[in-house]
């Protein structure tokens, strides 16, 4: 193998692959980039059809652009079909190109999904894990992408110093150590060769070959000092330009005239074809991506419009942990029928909502309003359907036979979570009603009074809810003679339970005693504002930063105890803060506006989880809002959770030197992230917050939680943190977020590590609400009063999906083994399948996938670290 660099003996290949990159939308409408799209389809598929030596064409690796066309253009769908399956129109194996890191692990699966879906249906899919232009890449992308038979990955962001090692070919390990594609770093960007042969001019661009073959010899060079085999790869595409009808006879011509290699327009099959061939040894890399070295990162982008990212997490939530398994089991128990179509269709309009223009909140204001009418297209959808089959469930529960007497009103507890998990429920009575609530064995459970209007709020603690399955609750009239007993205790200024006790600050911070260990942690709950002179793409400060706290400000603090299952603290801050910064954007300005802020700090009993909910009413422009947490602890790495694995992330930055972008200290997380010293550790968890910053100091680490990021600009050319324009110079006014605003975040403390301390299940049980509905007594009672469908053990089979199968009438489930040590994951289904088989991502049998069930019913899988595994159950 050649090292890096080197200068190559063999002639050069150099494949030419022409392209487009489209982006729905940007700085247009999806409807005002659509009329461009329908110009360039119809000139491309003429331009294909009436010349033979325009050989192939890449529709940007994703297939939502055909729909986008076809809508206007129906008449045209048997040419595109035809070339397509002749190779020559090369579409998938995306529905869309999607962000990776701000849409779930399950959204990127459906998206491949759906992408060869209809690629399929089209004449052919291109198994090519082409994704030029997310901001950074996903650890596990190789494994997602070897789950639907895809062996590469083309990509142009992401690389850091470790790409100088590498080259612009490597082989990229998937977590699980087993998976690996063939990695290809666009080092010199996705549009290398855009209008190569053509110069501009005052009406667009001509033709000169002679600009063509210099333009040829300049990109040669800088690509071979990375290239490790004789073959290049030249991008004759970028975003919204169309095809070169010219580009054959530029290629011949440069041909005729350059005598170190040859030009080929082909497509990536051949590109990568030539590469396998010619060199047997590349070195390997294992992990994410989130260097900016050769390209832009952006990932200010985590933070910008984050009720686009909230709105986000509650539509995902809504089909992967509620509609889909609910409507499976219905269909599976009840013999109701799967709306497979009704659930595509939200999946797909969600899925437009996850390219980078749109979730990373990067656009003009008028795409985002229409992002936000989608998210409520999909709410409408999945709530509808999911009421519909939890009333077809409760329908056939037999809730009768072990009701108490004096039973005025039941209710089944719905737990979709495939672990079993105590929690509390909110139900309305009429406010005079005088009772208690008992289980199915006659247990009285802990409940209080909430609140009380037209009907009275109850709050009822209900123990050991079955994992993904549900149990019954009873309303009894009267006194039982029994008390639940409390862990809850209240004070003028604290709040308690068995885990912690947790006192207010004269300025609004925590003191949290965790009961664990003895260890006091301070000053939490601290409110952090600083200056953002930068726009939808990066956070900037100025010169002469201007970061202010809550430490000297003075809260209104209100402490309640909810009976016997919960007790909260209400603390208010009213801050003064700089309005916005002055015209010159060179500080912020001597005018200040109030910003209110209340939190909600919430104990429950039993529980070790510490929630808090903050409203922040936002009247300031130009400015980052974080919530700060001290930890004292003293570590050289944070635990994330990422997609479909747990990382490590080194504290230490990067220098930076020679980066086309300075490497930026706040980086994306899943559901929670963890500081830990081996005695102590410290878990921060969110919901639908990904930004986070973690800093070391003198007195251990701090983590920061970014809230909001304001700004007014799509890009400037003025930022400290970027050197130049991302995007066009665009006012967004809306992007300032002014409004009223929730986020909800949560603590626990504990001593071990995270996996034995059930960290990742409760913080996912944060973001997952137990259901509940009123039992009526109709129908045929099939389904006992409290029972599982399904659980998987131990705690690291971590499960992201359970549906119906997409080819067969089956059940499927999808793990990964979230250890970093090999285990056993058992499923436990509610009754014996005939079969049990493993599948690829796609859902499609894999060879020798058939497994054992034992006599029980139990299936025993085998996982490596951070393995996927998805199994289909026959009933």
């Amino acid at each position: 193998m050649p090292e890096v660099g080197h200068e190559l003996s063999e002639q050069l290949t150099v494949i030419v692959v022409p392209h487009t990159h489209w982006d729905r939308a940007w700085y247009l409408t999806f409807e005002q980039f659509r009329i461009r799209l329908v110009r360039l389809m119809n000139k491309l598929i003429d331009l294909l059809k009436s010349n033979e030596r325009f050989k192939c064409f890449v529709l940007d690796g994703q297939t939502v652009v055909i729909e986008d066309y076809l809508e206007i253009c129906p008449e045209r769908e048997a040419e595109i079909k035809e070339l397509v399956s002749s190779g020559r129109l090369l579409i998938g194996p995306w529905y869309v190109l999607p962000d990776e890191f701000l849409v779930s692990a399950e959204a990127l699966v459906r998206n491949l999904m759906l992408g060869h879906k209809i690629a399929s249906r089209m004449g052919g899919v291109m198994k090519v894990g082409y994704i030029p232009d997310p901001f950074g890449h996903i650890a596990q992308l190789p494994q997602i992408l070897r789950g639907f038979g895809i062996d590469s990955a083309i990509f142009m962001r992401g690389v850091g110093d470790e790409g100088e090692e590498l080259g612009s070919e490597f082989l990229w390990e998937g977590m699980d150590g087993k998976s690996e594609v063939l990695a290809v770093h666009q080092i010199g960007g996705y549009c290398n060769a855009v209008h190569l042969g053509y110069v501009r001019t005052e009406d667009g661009f001509r033709v000169d070959c002679e600009a063509g073959l210099r333009r040829t010899i300049e990109l040669v060079e800088r690509l071979r000092k990375y290239a490790t085999t004789t073959v290049l790869l030249f991008n004759n595409g970028c975003d919204h330009v169309e095809p070169q009808p010219e580009l054959p006879d530029i290629v011949d011509y440069i041909n005729q005239h350059w005598n170190e290699g040859k030009l080929i327009i082909g497509s990536f099959y051949d590109y990568l074809k030539l590469v396998r061939e010619r060199c047997t040894q590349l070195k390997r890399y294992r992990g994410e991506f989130r260097g900016s070295r050769y390209q832009y990162l952006l990932s200010g982008v985590l933070s910008s419009r984050m009720p686009i990212k909230q709105a986000n997490e509650n539509a995902q939530l809504l089909l992967e942990r509620y509609v889909e398994p609910v409507c499976a089991i219905s269909w599976l128990t009840c013999k109701r029928p799967y709306p497979s179509g009704h659930i595509w269709y939200a999946w797909r309009t969600l899925m437009k909502n996850h390219p980078h223009d749109d979730i990373c909140g990067c656009s003009i204001d008028q795409v985002h309003r229409e992002d936000m009418h989608r998210y409520s297209l999909v709410e409408q959808v999945g709530r509808t359907l999911l009421n519909d089959a939890l009333l077809e469930l409760c329908s056939h529960i037999d809730a009768r036979s072990v009701m108490p007497q004096g039973c005025e009103k039941a209710f089944v507890v719905f737990n979709t979570l495939p672990w079993k998990r105590t929690e509390l429920i909110s139900v309305k009575l009429p406010k005079d009603a005088k009772g208690a609530f008992v289980d199915a064995n006659g247990k009285v459970l802990a409940a209080s009074r909430f609140k009380v209007g037209d009907e009275a709020e109850w709050l009822v603690k209900v123990d050991e809810i079955p994992p993904f399955g549900y149990t019954t609750v009873y309303f009894v009239r009267g006194s039982t003679g029994k008390r639940a007993i409390s862990d809850i205790n209240v004070g003028s200024n604290f709040i308690e339970n068995e885990y912690y006790r947790v006192s207010v600050n004269r300025n609004g911070t925590l003191e949290i005693l965790s009961k664990a260990d003895g260890k006091v942690y301070s000053g939490l709950l601290l409110f952090e504002d600083a200056e953002d002179a930068g726009d939808e793409y990066d956070y900037s400060p100025i010169e002469e930063t201007h970061v202010v706290t809550t430490e000297n400000e003075v809260a209104k603090v209100r402490v309640r105890s909810i009976g016997a299952v919960a007790a909260e603290m209400l603390i208010r801050v009213d801050w003064r803060l700089p309005c916005q910064l002055r015209e010159d954007r060179k500080a912020r300005s001597t005018r200040t506006c109030l910003l209110p802020i209340t939190t909600t700090v919430r104990l429950c009993s039993g529980s070790p989880r510490i929630d808090f909910t903050t409203q922040v009413d936002n009247r300031i422009k130009d400015h980052r809002l974080r919530v700060v947490f001290p930890t004292g602890i003293n570590s050289d790495y944070v635990t994330v959770e990422g997609h479909f694995c747990i990382l490590k992330r080194p504290l230490r930055m990067p220098s930076g030197e020679g980066w086309a972008q300075k490497p930026s200290p706040t980086n994306h997380q899943g559901k929670f992230i963890e500081l830990t010293d081996g005695k102590s550790a410290f878990a921060l968890i969110n919901h639908g917050l990904p930004e986070y910053e973690v800093r070391k100091t003198e007195n251990g680490c701090v983590i920061y939680l970014t809230l909001l990021r304001c700004v007014g600009w799509l890009s400037r050319g003025d930022l400290l943190t970027r050197p130049g324009h991302a995007g066009p110079a665009i006012q967004t006014p809306e992007a300032q977020c002014l409004g009223t605003h929730t986020f909800r975040y949560a603590v626990i403390t504990h001593s071990g590590n995270w996996l034995d301390s059930l960290v990742q299940r409760y913080a996912h049980e944060h973001s997952v609400y137990v259901l509940v509905s009123e039992w009526k007594g109709r129908g045929e009672t099939r389904l006992p009063h409290s029972m599982s469908f399904l659980s998987v053990e131990p705690p690291c089979g971590f499960v992201t999906a359970m549906k119906k199968c997409e080819w067969r009438d089956s059940f499927i489930v999808r793990f990964y083994n979230s250890d970093e040590k090999p285990q056993v994951i058992t499923i436990r289904p509610f009754q014996k399948p005939k079969e049990a088989w493993l599948t690829n991502l796609n859902e499609e049998r894999v060879e020798g996938g058939k497994l054992s069930i034992n006599e029980d019913g139990s299936i025993p899988i085998e996982c490596a670290p951070y393995e996927i595994k998805t199994v289909e159950l026959v009933f």
